[in-house]
């Protein structure tokens, strides 16, 4: 009994870490650290798409 829950232990842990090393070897992203200037040109973009959707939304408004 007491062999079984040391195996299932290990074995919990192997999986833990095969499933961490193929994350890390599969290089997924989440380590990816945006700079300042990413976030920036970022946070530009989508401010100016936003006021691009919300101009043509008043000029569709203007002409009704």
């Amino acid at each position: 009994m007491e062999l079984a829950f040391i195996i299932g232990v290990f074995g919990a842990w192997a999986v833990i870490a095969l499933l961490k090393g193929a994350d890390w070897l599969g290089g997924s992203g989440k380590g990816y650290k945006e700079s300042d200037r990413d976030f920036l040109n970022r946070v530009a973009r989508e401010n100016s798409e936003r006021a691009r959707k919300q101009l043509e939304e008043i000029r569709k408004a203007k002409r009704w």
